[in-house]
């Protein structure tokens, strides 16, 4: 596996609707940012949060056990 570390910080930019959040989308992507996949990222949320309650249900301390894992913590 070859990493490659990014000279740029990574810069979140979340908001609701009409705050600015496409212009500051095109003003990043202006300075050569890399964008995420919105449409994507909606997807993957939404399956995560399924399947954080069927965990729920389960017993399974999710917060702990799971996200701790994924994040290598």
């Amino acid at each position: 596996m070859i990493l490659i570390k990014s000279q740029k910080p990574k810069i979140f930019c979340i908001g609701h609707n009409k705050t600015g959040t496409t212009t500051i989308e095109s003003v990043l992507k202006d300075f050569g940012y890399a964008m995420g996949n919105q449409v994507k990222g909606d997807i993957f949320l939404d399956v995560w949060y399924k399947i954080k309650y069927y965990l729920m249900q389960l017993n399974i301390n999710v917060n702990k056990d799971i996200d701790t894992k994924l994040l290598n913590v």
